[in-house]
């Protein structure tokens, strides 16, 4: 969709692609896993899930976007 809309898909935009797609999917499978462990009524298990998994998912994108802050500095060639 990037590249239909005109845009370019450099190497930058690549990795933005992969880290939001991986931070929502991450988010949303951990998220319905631990609504549908949980036990009460419906606004129950929605605060307890929104709690439990609400800071090991911060926790994980701070992580990635650490690891990734130091590739920012380097230079990538391909078979050079």
């Amino acid at each position: 969709m990037i590249i239909l809309a005109g845009f370019k898909n450099g190497m930058y935009e690549s990795i933005f692609t992969i880290l939001v797609v991986g931070m929502a999917i991450d988010y949303a499978v951990h998220l319905a896993h631990y609504y549908n462990e949980a036990q009460g009524t419906r606004y129950q298990k929605a605060q307890a899930a929104i709690h439990g998994v609400g800071v090991s998912v911060l926790g994980g994108a701070v992580t990635t976007m650490g690891a990734g802050i130091p590739l920012f500095a380097t230079v990538v060639i391909f078979f050079w």
